[in-house]
C-alpha cells in the first residue's frame, strides 16, 4: 500500500470503480459497497473470497480506505487486520475432542461468532461441538460431520481422523439415548 496522498485521483477512482464524472455521493456509495464486499467473512456475491488470504483481504480494504480518504478529503486509513495466529498442529495420531477444538480456536484468537461467520455454522452449534453437548446438535450425524469438517478447515487443522472419532462418539451417544 502506498503512503497517504500518493495514489492520485485517477488511481483512487480506479480502485473505487468510479468514473471521472462521479460525484461525492457516487464515490461514497461505491466505497461502502466495496468495503462490504471485501469485509472479513463476507462472500458479498463475489465468486470466492477463499482465494484471498486474510492479509490480501486486509490490504485490499486498506487500499479502498486510502482511495476513499484521498477522494473525500479524509486522510485516515484503516489499519490492516492483524496476521492470523498460527494454529497448533495435532501430533500424528492425536484425536481432537470438543474441548481441544475450543483450545485451538482460542489459541488462534477467534471467537465463536467469528468462526460462525467463517463457516456459516451457528455459533450455538459450534459451542455445542466444543462442549460435546450432543443433545444440542442436529440429530443427523452427516450434519454434525459437516459442521465439524467446516470448523476444522477454517482453523487449518487436518480433520479426517478427528472428525471420524468425534462422529463415532456422537453416534455412540445417540445409540444410548
Amino acid at each position: 500500500m502506498s503512503g497517504r496522498g500518493e495514489l492520485g485521483e485517477s488511481r483512487c477512482r480506479e480502485i473505487l470503480e468510479v468514473g471521472p464524472e462521479a460525484g461525492r455521493e457516487e464515490i461514497r456509495a461505491s466505497y461502502l459497497l466495496l468495503k462490504s464486499l471485501y469485509a472479513p467473512g463476507s462472500t458479498g456475491g463475489l465468486p470466492s473470497m477463499d482465494e484471498f488470504s486474510p492479509q490480501a483481504q486486509a490490504g485490499i480494504l486498506a487500499e479502498i480506505e486510502e482511495a476513499y480518504g484521498e477522494l473525500s478529503g479524509r486522510r485516515e486509513t484503516v489499519a490492516p487486520a492483524p496476521a492470523p495466529v498460527p494454529v497448533p498442529a495435532l501430533a500424528p495420531g492425536e484425536i481432537l475432542d470438543g474441548p481441544g477444538l475450543g483450545r485451538i480456536r482460542a489459541a488462534a484468537g477467534f471467537t465463536l461468532e467469528q468462526m460462525g461467520a467463517e463457516t456459516s455454522v451457528r455459533p450455538t452449534y459450534l459451542a455445542a461441538l466444543e462442549e460435546e453437548r450432543f443433545l444440542d446438535l442436529p440429530s443427523a450425524a452427516v450434519i454434525v460431520r459437516g459442521y465439524l469438517t467446516a470448523y476444522l478447515a477454517a482453523l487449518g487443522v487436518a480433520s479426517d481422523a478427528s472428525v471420524a472419532s468425534y462422529v463415532q462418539r456422537f453416534q455412540r451417544w445417540q445409540a444410548k439415548g
